[in-house]
Parts: C-alpha cells; structure tokens; sequence
C-alpha cells in the first residue's frame, strides 16, 4: 500500500520532470536521489536539490563540471565543511588542468566525485542488503537521524575520495619518464639507473601527536571479523620508496590532518570529529590498494589481510563499488566519453543483484569485474553486480 510520503515523492518527481529532462542511468539517479532526499531531509526544495538536478540534466560537459562544482560546494556548506572546497576542490581542478597536459588520458575527478556521491546513494536505495549493513553496523534505528548520519558520512567519503589523484598522477608520470631517461643508457657500460623516492614528513602526524595510521590501524582491527589489518603505511612507505603515490591513502591523510586543525583552530565537538572522521578515512584510504600487489608482497598470506565485506566495511565497500561503476559522462582527452545512456544499473530483485551494462569492450568489462572480485565481497559471496558490455558484439 502507497504511503502518503510516497505519493508525495513521486507527485514532486513529476513536477521536477517537467522542467527537467534527465537521460539514462541519469534518471536512476534522479530517482533514487528524491527518495532518499524525502528520508533524509524531508520533502522540500532547496538549493542542493537545484544543482543536482541541473547536473543530472545537462549534455554539456561545461555546464556539467560548474554544477558538479556548486553541487560539493553546497553540501560541504550543509555540514559546516566549506573550507574543504577552498582548500582541496578548487586546488583539484587547477592541478587538473595541468597533468591534462602531459598526460592526455587522465580523466575528471570533480565530475567523477559528484557522480560517485548520487550513484552510491542510488545504490543504497535499490539493495536493501546494504541499507542493512549501515544499521547493523552502527546499530541504528531507521530513523531520521540514521538517514542523516549516513549522508553527512557518505557525503565526505564520496567528493573527497579522490582529490590526491593529481599527486597519484604526476608520480607515475615521473616514474615513465625516469624509465625512458634509463633505457637510453642500457647499452652503456657501468652504467647506473636512475631512481626517486617520495618523502612526505609528519603529513600523519595529528594534534595530539598521534597517527592517522595508527588510528586507522586500530579500526581496522575492530571492523574486521578475524581482528586483521592491512598495515596502510607500510604500504604506503612501500609505494613513496618507489616514486608512488597512492592517492586513496594520501586523501585519507590530507582529511585527517585538515579537519584536525579545523576541530582545534576553530572549536567544535571533538568527540563527532573522533568517533566520525577516522571511518570516513578509513573508507576513503582502502578504496584505490591493489590487492593482487599487497597479496604477493606478503607472500600471498591472504589470510592476514582484512576482508572488505558489506557487512564489516559497509562505507568502503559502496566507495569501492560506486567507484568502479561510474563510467558515464567521465571526458579524457584521448579516449571515448561514455554517455549516461550508455550505462545501466538494475537491481534484479529475484537474484538480490544489480544487473549493469556500460558501453565498453568486453576486456574492459573484465577489469571491472576481476577488480571487484579481489577487492569486495558480499557475506555470501555470491551477489557482487553482474556487468556485461551494453552493445554484444561492442
């Protein structure tokens, strides 16, 4: 039986639609955004709604990556966390456009991020095994301030995941550049390579002199169902010795340390920051490790290596998911732009599954699915996305 908040949402849904136009798996999202909107917020509108829709709506890629702008800017704004958009969005676009320039295949993140934030909230939604995963998790009731706890959490993992890519970025294009500068001295005798390290000091270090990895360590230790960790300095001390930059554990660190200073410099509830902030890193550094890597570089001893379940890391696992799947509307200046009619997500309700297709080759669909594999798990292992190329013979 229909309740009164449900006629209420789709009446709203179609008044929206008659100003606004939205194509493909942009229309999920739509869907999906005003249901959870009229549980988290209640139904009204307001100016986080306006930009979503105007970003949902737009084909050009311009106007595209303005309200992907506004839209993280306003909600930042709802939670009291503008500096953020000063300090790493703004930052991210102007970096950007430069790695644009000597490296023609790197792809938006600004875009990317306010994707991943509608698409994780689109997931959530449709699989009602990952809303429970959120309640099991912290115990919470269905209730407004559940609703709310989840978008303010999901808000920040999902537009910031992403804003150390450029160092990522400008890393490995460092490390193809010294390879190119080695070969040409191969033939020489005695000759020796050339190699660069990384030294990032005290970027961990918090105010009370404590470790971001350190306190990421221990919530590991208690998300995890056999008490296992992945030591993320190690690895990250791992990648810098080589000329790397793991930008999922860099993003961690810069959020760690910024809303750190926010807390001390400018007042606030320091047992919120504590009990929030170093989940939302947590989800946010484990989301880009290669497992294939980890796994070899300890001898293949898996079982010392925490699982991302759903039910132990819920954030992580939709980071990781939603992640992986937003393929639409992402322009590089050498490689096809994917429209958002050329990607589906169903939610099959008889096999408990989301059903998606994305206009890539069928190699390409591999690496998602292969990364989604090793990476994620659900508690039956069995109910990971089926993806499949949306054109047979693509």
């Amino acid at each position: 039986m229909e309740t009164n908040l449900e006629k209420e949402t789709e009446k709203i849904k179609e008044d929206i639609k008659e100003k606004y136009t939205f194509h493909g798996i942009n229309l999920s999202l739509f869907d999906a955004y005003i249901d959870y909107y009229a549980l988290s917020r209640g139904i009204h509108r307001s100016s986080e709604n306006e930009y979503v829709f105007e970003f949902l709506s737009t084909t050009d890629q311009k106007l595209r990556e303005t309200f992907a702008e506004k839209l993280i800017k306003r909600y930042w704004e709802i939670y009291h966390k503008s500096e953020f958009y000063e300090y790493f969005i703004d930052e991210l676009m102007k970096t950007e456009l430069g790695v644009k320039l000597f490296n023609k295949f790197q792809r938006d993140h600004v875009v990317h991020s306010a994707y991943v934030f509608l698409l994780g909230l689109f997931l959530f939604m449709r699989d009602k095994r990952i809303q429970k995963s959120f309640k099991n998790y912290d115990k919470y009731e269905e209730n407004l301030e559940f609703f709310n706890k989840i978008l303010f959490m999901w808000n920040i993992i999902s537009t910031f995941h992403d804003v150390g890519y450029p160092f990522e970025s400008f890393s490995r294009e460092m490390v193809s550049y010294i390879s190119e500068v080695n070969k040409l001295g191969i033939e020489t005798t005695n000759y020796k390579k050339s190699s660069f390290k990384i030294l990032l000091n005290n970027l961990d270090i918090l105010s009370d002199n404590q470790s971001s990895f350190d306190v990421m360590k221990q919530l590991q230790k208690r998300r995890d169902a056999n008490n296992n960790y992945l030591d993320l300095k190690q690895y990250f001390e791992y990648k810098l010795e080589r000329g790397m930059i793991d930008h999922g554990i860099l993003s961690s660190l810069f959020l760690l340390k910024t809303t750190d200073a926010l807390y001390n410099t400018r007042g606030g509830d320091r047992p919120f920051f504590t009990e929030n902030f170093p989940e939302i890193a947590l989800a946010i550094s484990l989301h880009n490790i290669d497992w294939a890597e980890v796994t070899n570089k300890k001898g293949n001893q898996e079982k010392d290596l925490p699982k991302i379940t759903l039910r132990d890391f819920p954030f992580c696992y939709l980071l990781i998911l939603a992640d992986s799947l937003q393929e639409g509307d992402r322009p590089a200046i050498a490689r096809p732009t994917i429209p958002s009619t050329g990607v589906s997500i169903i939610f099959d309700e008889n096999k408990k599954r989301f059903n998606v297709k994305i206009a890539l080759s069928t190699e390409e669909i591999k690496k998602i699915n292969d990364r989604l594999h090793i990476t994620i798990s659900t508690d039956d292992g069995k109910t990971l996305p089926r993806i499949s190329p949306a054109i047979s013979n693509y």
